[in-house]
């Protein structure tokens, strides 16, 4: 049975866990640009939900923080242990960068029809924080629409 999401944008979002658990050359690209460190990224959907992302370098992760805090991470090893910690760590602080945008907004940029730059420029999407952080997002989502079969 397929999973039910609340909003369009989250597959796209979760989807660059996943992505990014696979691709090597990713890996090595985001912790080059976070010099091999975490990021906390913040998503504000217009409609006033909040959604904050861990994304780490050195475990080649993005990791929603409501799922390590909701139990759906087993916190018993060591490697999860690590992770909720930096999770409580992480989630006391600002966020590194704030994304507001509309759901449909970031499923478009989801899917590669529309760059952040584009949605920036015309207003629908707000950066606050570091931009070259946001940037990374984009080439995450950049990357995750290539892989998709066009329909």
């Amino acid at each position: 049975m397929a999973q039910k999401y609340k909003y369009k944008s989250e597959p796209f979002l979760n989807g660059i866990g996943a992505l990014l658990g696979s691709d090597a050359s990713l890996q090595a690209e985001v912790k080059k640009s976070l010099r091999g460190g975490c990021a906390l990224i913040e998503v504000r959907l217009r409609d006033g939900n909040v959604q904050k992302w861990i994304l780490d370098s050195n475990r080649a992760t993005f990791t929603k923080i409501g799922d390590l805090n909701d139990g759906k991470a087993d916190a018993g090893s060591s490697a999860n242990a690590e992770a909720v910690n930096t999770t409580n760590t992480l989630n006391t602080r600002n966020a590194d960068v704030v994304l507001t945008l509309d759901d449909a907004q970031l499923v478009r940029l989801g899917r590669g029809k529309v760059s952040a730059q584009r949605l920036f420029l015309m207003g629908k999407l707000k950066v606050k924080g570091d931009v070259a952080r946001a940037a990374i997002v984009e080439r995450l989502l950049k990357a995750g629409a290539a892989r998709q079969p066009k329909l």
